[in-house]
This record gives structure tokens, C-alpha cells and sequence, in this order.
């Protein structure tokens, strides 16, 4: 599965990331399942599937399972000094 040239994980990234947004407005039912992290992880796989997957579902999958997990994770990442630290100067 992961056999694949660099070049294919480079475009398989890019085609995630791109799913974060930048388009027309979408109808409510879509806005209303995109909520849901089934759905987002299917859209991105079908996405990759078709930019960068080489038509490899179970890679194009992968790739967006993985992808979601680590935007879920980076949530919780902080930058910069709290509130607190600030008010403290």
C-alpha cells in the first residue's frame, strides 16, 4: 500500500488538504453530514481516490483516515503564551 512512489504521497496530501475548503456554499443536507467524522473521512478518501491515490481505495483511505486523526489531534495544540502569562507583564 505504501509502496508507492514519493511524488504519489506528496499528491495524495496536497489533495486532503484541499478538501479543508475554498469552494462554492454547499446545501444544508451537505453542510449537516459534512459535521459528521464518517462523512469527512469518506469525501477526503474519495478525493484522494481521484488526486493522488492512483485509484487505490484502501491507500486513498489511509491517507484520509491519518489525515483526519491528525487534524483531530492538532486541536490541542497551543501557540503562543496564555492569557494569564500575558497579563502577568
Amino acid at each position: 500500500m505504501f509502496n508507492k512512489t514519493r511524488e504519489n504521497h506528496i499528491h495524495a496530501l496536497a489533495s486532503v488538504v484541499l478538501s479543508m475548503g475554498g469552494f462554492q456554499p454547499a446545501p444544508q443536507w451537505w453542510k449537516d453530514a459534512s459535521k459528521t467524522a464518517i462523512w469527512q473521512i469518506l469525501m477526503s478518501s474519495i478525493l484522494v481516490y481521484q488526486g493522488g491515490g492512483r485509484l487505490d481505495y484502501p491507500y486513498s483511505l489511509t491517507v484520509a483516515i491519518l489525515f483526519y486523526i491528525l487534524m483531530t489531534f492538532a486541536t490541542y495544540l497551543k501557540f503562543g503564551k496564555s492569557k494569564d502569562e500575558v497579563n502577568n507583564f
